[in-house]
């Protein structure tokens, strides 16, 4: 038995050895090759929820198997006290039907030891385990329950945990609160990324447009004037987001430059009577002027 709970939470731990093997190596590759994981704030941001909600599924993941590896512990100190009556086989499910097995429950108080409230012994932060019985609940409400306990610690770093002196629980509790520090600092930092570069337009904006009103004043525009003005700003950051389409437009090749100049007015230059009836390629030249 104690062979099968070994291999069972080496499965389940080192599972995720290659997930994370592979998405890191990923995000680098494609950081590397366009600049950034995602072209918007929000792509951005559900990106890393979901790598912070896996973190938790794997932390609350864990989190179930060790309580019930602190489950058996108990059973365990609680067997030593009945001396020859309790064996360890006893526990095995496979014993369950076992005649040895029934009397001796019969006669045990396992489970009234056992419980977090009988201070028989200390379950430390894998205590709500059992008294929300997330062992023996249907399999969603285990699941779901336990992805909100490692989201939940994640979340606050590990700042709720009750820990007991054992030392295996407390280098995990430890390894929540510095994953969780990590997770913390890295959303932050690719969230500023992501919503600088869009930041800094508009900072910019602000300060031209700053400008525009102490220019005006200075030359003691009349009003009607100035609202013009203001209209044609405003109009202007919202058909550009503060982007510099001439300068963009000259950092490309010119036969790009050409084909998007005619992309964008052709459709326009059609719509003049004059100019719908000629060819292509007049139509050609006259957009790229």
């Amino acid at each position: 038995m104690t062979n099968t709970k070994n291999v069972l939470r080496f499965i389940i731990i080192f599972q995720y050895l290659p997930r994370l093997f592979l998405i890191f190596p990923l995000s680098s590759q494609i950081v590397k090759a366009t600049g950034v994981v995602t072209e918007t704030a929000w792509a951005g941001a559900a990106y890393n929820l979901i790598l912070y909600m896996l973190a938790s599924h794997v932390l609350g993941a864990s989190w179930y198997l060790l309580a019930i590896e602190r489950q058996e512990a108990c059973w365990r100190s609680a067997c030593n006290r009945e001396e020859s009556i309790c064996q360890y086989k006893f526990f095995d499910c496979h014993r369950i039907n076992d005649s040895g097995r029934e009397t001796w429950f019969r006669s045990s108080n396992i489970t009234g030891l056992c419980s977090p409230s009988s201070g028989f012994y200390r379950f430390g932060i894998y205590g709500d385990a059992l008294i929300f019985d997330v062992t023996t609940a249907p399999f969603f409400n285990k699941y779901f329950y336990c992805l909100w306990w490692g989201l939940r610690n994640l979340s606050s770093l590990g700042q709720n945990l009750d820990t007991c002196t054992y030392v295996g629980e407390i280098i995990f509790a430890t390894i929540i609160a510095a994953l969780g520090l990590v997770l913390f600092a890295l959303l932050i930092g690719n969230m500023q990324t992501y919503l600088q570069s869009t930041t800094v337009r508009l900072e910019e904006w602000r300060i031209k447009r700053t400008d525009t009103e102490q220019w005006m004043r200075h030359r003691q525009l009349p009003p009607e004037l100035r609202q013009s003005v203001r209209k044609y700003d405003q109009y202007k950051w919202l058909a550009t987001r503060g982007v510099n389409e001439e300068a963009l437009l000259k950092g490309l090749p010119l036969d790009l430059r050409r084909d998007i100049k005619r992309h964008l007015s052709l459709d326009l230059v059609r719509r003049v009577p004059l100019f719908d009836q000629m060819d292509e390629r007049m139509l050609d030249a006259i957009c790229e002027t």
